[in-house]
Formats: C-alpha cells, structure tokens, sequence
C-alpha cells in the first residue's frame, strides 16, 4: 500500500526551486524598490528647479550673491515639502527619513546644485548632518543653471556594498532617468 504524501525528495526540489526563484528576483525587487523611494529625492530635485526658476526670474542673479546653502534655500524658495521631513540644526542640510538634501548656490559656478544623498541603515532620522553621509548609498544632483537647462546625474556613493549604487546608478542611466552616472 503506498502513501499518500510527498517524498524526501519532492520537498527538497520544491524547496530548491523556490530558492533559485528567489535570488534571481531578489536583486530585481531591490532595485524596484529604490527606484520608488528614489522618487521622493526627483520630486523634491523638481520642486527645488522650478522655485530657482521663479526665484531667479524675480529676483536676479544678484539674489545668490551671497551663495545660500541648505535650509536658507529652502526657506527662501517657499517649497512645501512633506511633512515627514526634519530639518537639521546644521543650516546646509534637510533631511527626510531616507534622503538628506544638500542645497548650494554659487554665480562663479554659474548654477544652483541640489544633492539628494540616499541614506541607509539611520535608526534617527533628526541626526542629519555631514556624518549621515558615511551611510550613503547614492547621490542624485540636479544642476540648475541660471541661463542653461537642467542637468540630472546619479553618482555611486556606497561605502558597504559598492555594487548597488553602480547597478542603480546604471539602471538610471539605461532608462534616460538621469544624463550621467558615475
């Protein structure tokens, strides 16, 4: 009379499937995964673009004269952003739960560069400041230059796994998400 189960073998191949299913698709979910939270960093990039825009049509390149950073940038520029984010005692950096934005404005260079360092492995989203930046994965800058267009580029940063900020850098990059990646 024979059983009616599976055998030893029939769950270990079951099993063995299952895993080679999943590290094939792990690493693709990752990157699906950052690539949504990468869009906070492009939306806020895009809110900063368009307030340096009207900023420097009413205003005029004298207004960056003194070449504000940071929190002063965003104040001046009246963003809203999402109220998730908290704003640092260090006046060049504001940071959300998994971005810190650096903002620097300077007419030697012509432009406004806005960084969006992705933050890892923080427990304390208020510590934001430039130590914050050791769990960087990537950096998404937008140049914002004062008589030119717009520039997007994606620069691999990680300091523990250097192979996913190149691969999402690159991914970026393969799919005109941003102009350059590094």
């Amino acid at each position: 009379m024979r059983s009616k189960g599976f055998t030893l073998i029939e769950l270990l191949v079951v099993v063995l499937i299952i895993a080679i299913l999943a590290a094939i698709a792990l690493p693709k979910y990752e990157l699906a995964v950052e690539k949504a939270r990468s869009r906070e960093a492009f939306s806020t990039i895009a809110q900063l673009e368009i307030g340096f825009r009207d900023y420097y049509l009413s205003q005029g390149r004298p207004a960056y004269g003194t070449r504000p950073q940071g929190q002063t940038v965003f104040n001046a520029l009246n963003v809203s952003l999402n109220s998730s984010y908290v704003f640092s005692n260090n006046n060049n950096y504001v940071c959300s739960k998994t971005f810190m934005y650096s903002v620097d404005c300077n007419p030697w260079w012509d432009m406004c560069q806005i960084s969006a360092f992705r933050l890892s492995g923080r427990d304390d989203p208020s510590k934001c400041s430039l130590y914050a930046m050791q769990d960087t994965k990537y950096v998404i800058t937008g140049n914002v230059y004062f008589d030119k267009g717009t520039t997007r580029t994606c620069y691999n940063w990680s300091t523990g796994d250097h192979t996913f900020g190149q691969k999402f850098c690159s991914m970026l990059k393969d799919e005109n998400i941003v102009e350059e990646a590094n």
